[in-house]
C-alpha cells in the first residue's frame, strides 16, 4: 500500500457479525479475499455479505466494537494449517464465510486423524430361551436369527443408543487429556532431595 492511499473498509451486513467491521488486505487467485482480522471471504460472495464504507463511517463503527484482532496474513492460515497436520496446506483450505465455533473449525480443517474403537452397551428385547429352543426346533435358525435382528431392531431407542455413543466418546477424549495431565504432572514433579 502506498503512502496516502485509503484502505478499503467493509461492513457485515450478513452472519452473526452484523454491524462488524473488516479492513481490505489482499485477493489471491483462488478468488479469495482477505481480511486484516483474519477473515477469508470468496470474492463472489462479498457483495452478498459486506458492504463497502467510507473511513469515517469506519472509524465510528471500529470504536463501537469491544475488541480489535491483530492483523493476520495468508501466511498465519498456512502456519495454522501445518500445526493440524495438512501437509500441504493452501489459502483454498483457510475459507471462513459464516461465524463459526473456532473448534469446530479446527476439528473441520485437521486430516490426519485417529480411529479409535468405542465400546457401547445398550439394552435390546430377545425372546427367553424357552421361546429359542421352540423356535429352533420348529424352524430355520437363520431365519429366526433374522426374524429376532429385525424384531429387536424396530423396538431400538435410537436416542438412549445416542447418548450411549456420546457418553463413549466423552470418557474416550477424557482418558486423552488425563494422561497429558499425568505426563505434565512427572515431567513437572521435583526430585526428593536426600
Amino acid at each position: 500500500m502506498e503512502p496516502g492511499e485509503v484502505k478499503r473498509r467493509y461492513e457485515w451486513i450478513s452472519t452473526s457479525r452484523v454491524g462488524r467491521v473488516e479492513t481490505y488486505l489482499a485477493e489471491d487467485e483462488n478468488n479469495n479475499t482477505y481480511f486484516e482480522s483474519g477473515r477469508v471471504v470468496p470474492t463472489s460472495d462479498i457483495q452478498n455479505l459486506l458492504k463497502e464504507i467510507d473511513e469515517e463511517t469506519f472509524n465510528y463503527k471500529n470504536s463501537q466494537q469491544p475488541e480489535i484482532q491483530e492483523p493476520q496474513t495468508v501466511d498465519h492460515f498456512i502456519e495454522m494449517e501445518k500445526l493440524l497436520g495438512n501437509d500441504n496446506p493452501s489459502a483454498q483450505h483457510t475459507v471462513q464465510v459464516v461465524e463459526q465455533n473456532p473448534i469446530k473449525i479446527i476439528l473441520d480443517k485437521q486430516k490426519k486423524k485417529e480411529t479409535v474403537t468405542l465400546l457401547v452397551d445398550f439394552d435390546f428385547e430377545i425372546p427367553t430361551k424357552k421361546v429359542l429352543e421352540l423356535l429352533d426346533l420348529m424352524f430355520d435358525r437363520e431365519e429366526v436369527i433374522d426374524e429376532i435382528i429385525k424384531s429387536s431392531t424396530e423396538k431400538i431407542n435410537i436416542e438412549s443408543i445416542t447418548e450411549a455413543v456420546k457418553t463413549s466418546i466423552k470418557e474416550k477424549i477424557s482418558s486423552y487429556f488425563d494422561e497429558e495431565v499425568e505426563k505434565d504432572d512427572i515431567k513437572n514433579e521435583k526430585p526428593i532431595s536426600r
